[in-house]
């Protein structure tokens, strides 16, 4: 019996002895940290830090700094708020193992003062709004020949999903709140169309909208005035413009082509091309007619993305809106920047600078 019970003690510290604790078995989580200032560059105490899709955030301590640990690799979107100020998100790439550090300017905003009376009542209006019940549209998009035109991307205001147009031209949207709404088709080739309609709730509202075709610009160059944006001054936009590096897009170049999404604006960019992927679509260097898939690498306001592959390199692109950019550069060959190509790749480099 002595001797069973020895034989079972032994066996017992052979497998605690197995098993690490977590620190010993290496944590590869990143760490974020932050350091939260006003515009004056004096540190702001008491702002939330988030990870967009992540549970859990942090506030910012007397030097206007907050710690985040155990972030999972990937391209992720910071968020920053604090009364009294407008919320910032900035683009960061978490690494396996890697500590990020990053210096977040917030602007002074005006605060809302709101009495319990009208909190109470914007709640109510809020659920009565959330209850209502929800209109049909179905649109059918034509040719100013009246054929059906397949592909067109139908969004409505206030609606988070779009629909594509099959090849009848038909496509259907569901859900849509009540309300006056603007309903937005695109589609590459034609002129952007904009249509107003009525949604009474439960009911199907069906529109023909027709489009007629326009010439797709493919240079993607665009001359600016005197009138310059400070932030691209300082990032180098301009010079690099001014002296022939890659393709560029500009705000006003955005506004006239409408992406709706990120990735649909590299499509005007000379050098590039849209391909699908999956089920998303990829930016590839058009050298070879786009067959090596090549990804390119993307930085977000100077800052690299983490790409690995083809998902995450259209993770990387549609986690910023295009209504958020200010420009987009593309360079690819011996005309990318050495500061965007530490590691010598000819795949090409993407740069998005957002309004800051």
């Amino acid at each position: 019996m002595r001797h069973g019970t020895r034989v079972l003690v032994l066996a017992l510290l052979a497998l605690a002895g197995t098993v690490l604790p977590a620190s010993a078995q290496g944590d590869t989580r990143s760490t974020l940290i932050v350091k939260v200032v006003d515009e004056k560059g004096v540190p702001v105490v008491g702002a939330s830090i988030s990870i967009r899709g992540l549970n859990g955030g942090t506030t910012t301590d007397q030097a206007g700094e907050a710690r985040l640990g155990g972030i999972p690799q990937g391209n992720r979107m910071v968020e920053v708020r604090r009364q009294g100020y407008t919320m910032r998100r900035v683009a960061t790439a978490f690494r396996d193992g890697v500590t990020v550090s990053r210096e977040v300017a917030l602007m002074t905003a005006p605060v809302e003062l709101d009495t319990m009376t009208t909190v109470a009542r914007r709640r109510s209006a809020a659920e009565q709004e959330r209850r209502a019940p929800r209109s049909m549209l179905l649109v059918k998009v034509v040719d100013e020949k009246g054929a059906p035109i397949a592909g067109a991307y139908v969004t409505v205001g206030g609606v988070e999903h779009g629909a594509t147009t099959s090849g009848n031209g038909e496509a259907r949207l569901d859900a849509i709140p009540r309300g006056n709404r603007l309903i937005d088709v695109r589609r590459q080739g034609y002129a952007y169309r904009r249509v107003a309609n009525e949604f009474a709730g439960g009911d199907t509202v069906r529109r023909e909208v027709a489009m007629t075709p326009a010439p797709v610009e493919l240079e993607g160059i665009v001359v600016t005035s005197w009138g310059r944006n400070m932030s691209l001054v300082r990032n180098g936009f301009y010079d690099r413009q001014r002296r022939g590096f890659g393709a560029s897009l500009t705000r006003q170049r955005l506004d006239e082509i409408r992406p709706y999404r990120t990735v649909q604006a590299f499509r005007y960019v000379r050098g590039f091309m849209v391909m699908p992927s999956g089920s998303t679509d990829i930016v590839v260097s058009s050298r070879g007619g786009g067959m090596r898939r090549c990804i390119p690498a993307v930085y977000i306001d100077g800052m690299m993305m983490f790409v690995m592959n083809a998902r995450d390199q259209a993770d990387a692109l549609n986690m910023v809106s295009p209504d958020d950019i200010e420009a987009i550069e593309a360079f690819q060959g011996p005309s990318i920047p050495a500061e965007y190509n530490p590691m010598g790749r000819n795949c090409g480099v993407l740069l998005i600078w957002t309004r800051r």
